[in-house]
This record gives structure tokens, sequence and C-alpha cells, in this order.
């Protein structure tokens, strides 16, 4: 059932960003979904804080978290936005249901680029 209502919420965002973007600024409306979603999921990582196991961050890995913040937090969802008002609502979900897809193929682009240790 809980994945019938996350497919269910998940088809109906792109078609709901894209009809709140056309009228509005999409900047605007990218930084409201993702404070929406920081809202939903902060209570969340405070919960699990006390018994997160993760490594620390640490002073050499903060230019790539930058960059990271940069693209992943702030071009993403801008471009994510711009796009979705200019596609139809089936569409735009068709094609995030791609997504995953997309993301595996850049991942084994960078991949194969990398140096070999």
């Amino acid at each position: 059932m809980a994945g019938l209502l996350a497919a269910a919420l998940f088809g109906s965002s792109a078609p709901l960003v894209g009809s709140l973007s056309h009228g509005s600024y999409p900047v605007l409306v990218a930084g409201l979904l993702y404070a929406g979603a920081a809202l939903v999921l902060l209570p969340l990582a405070v919960a699990e804080a006390p018994t997160s196991r993760h490594a620390p961050i640490q002073r050499q890995d903060l230019p790539l978290l930058g960059l990271i913040t940069l693209l992943g937090g702030i071009a993403g969802p801008i471009a994510l936005v711009k796009g979705l008002a200019l596609l139809t609502p089936g569409a735009s979900a068709l094609l995030l249901n791609l997504e995953a897809v997309f993301t595996v193929l850049i991942a084994v682009g960078v991949r194969e680029g990398a140096p070999r240790p």
C-alpha cells in the first residue's frame, strides 16, 4: 500500500509543479519544493542523529561538498522546475520516470572517465 501511495504522489508531483511554475518564478517554486522536503525530512534526520555512524565531514571534503550543493541543491531544482514549466503534465511525468535510467547512464559515463587506481 505504501508503494502505491508513493507512486501516486510521485506521479502527481510533476504535473502539480509544472502547473504551479507557469504563473510564477521557477526559482521560487524550486525553493518552496525543496524547503518543503527539508521540513518533512528534518525531524527524521534529527531523530537518527544520535545513532548515526556516518563519517564526519573533513576539511578536504568541503570543495566537493560545495560543488555538489551548488549543482544538486541549487542548479538542479531550478532546471527541473523550468523544464516542467515547458512540458505538458503527461510528458513531464513520463520523463521523470526515466530519471533513474539517466542517472545510471551518467554514473557509468563518469565512472568510465575516472582514472583507475
